[in-house]
C-alpha cells in the first residue's frame, strides 16, 4: 500500500484525512503526509487495512495494477476524442498551461482514477 492507495481506499469509505486519522490515532497532518508523499510506514500497513477490512473496503482488489494493453486502450480513446475535447476552449487552456511534467503527473492521476471507476 502506498500513498495513492490509501488515499483513494480513505475515500471509498467517505472519510476526510482527519476523520481516518482520528481512527487510527494519527494527525490529519501525517495522512496528508503519507498520501502525498506516496509512502506509508510498513508498521502503519496492517492498521488501515484492518479499518478498511472492518469497513467492508477490500484494499487488495483496489490495489491492482493495469496491464499495458489496458493503459494504451484508454490513451488509445483518448487520442480518438482529442480533436473534440479540444473544441472546448477551457480544456486546450487548462493542457496548454501545464508543464510537460505536471501534464504526464495529471494525465496519470486521470487515467487510474478512470481505470478504477471501471470495475
Amino acid at each position: 500500500m502506498n500513498g495513492s492507495d490509501l488515499k483513494v481506499l480513505r475515500k471509498k469509505l467517505g472519510l476526510s484525512q482527519e476523520e481516518l486519522g482520528e481512527l487510527v490515532g494519527l494527525s490529519k497532518n501525517t495522512i496528508y503526509n503519507y498520501e502525498n508523499s506516496g509512502v506509508v510506514p510498513k508498521s502503519k500497513i496492517p492498521i488501515f487495512k484492518k479499518i478498511f477490512k472492518e469497513n467492508n473496503v477490500d484494499s487488495n482488489s483496489e490495489l491492482r495494477s493495469i496491464s499495458e494493453k489496458e493503459a494504451l486502450d484508454v490513451i488509445e480513446k483518448i487520442l480518438l476524442h482529442e480533436k473534440e475535447l479540444m473544441k472546448y476552449e477551457n480544456f486546450y487552456l487548462w493542457v496548454k498551461s501545464l508543464r510537460t511534467d505536471e501534464r504526464n503527473k495529471t494525465l496519470k492521476e486521470v487515467l487510474k482514477n478512470r481505470l478504477d471507476n471501471l470495475d
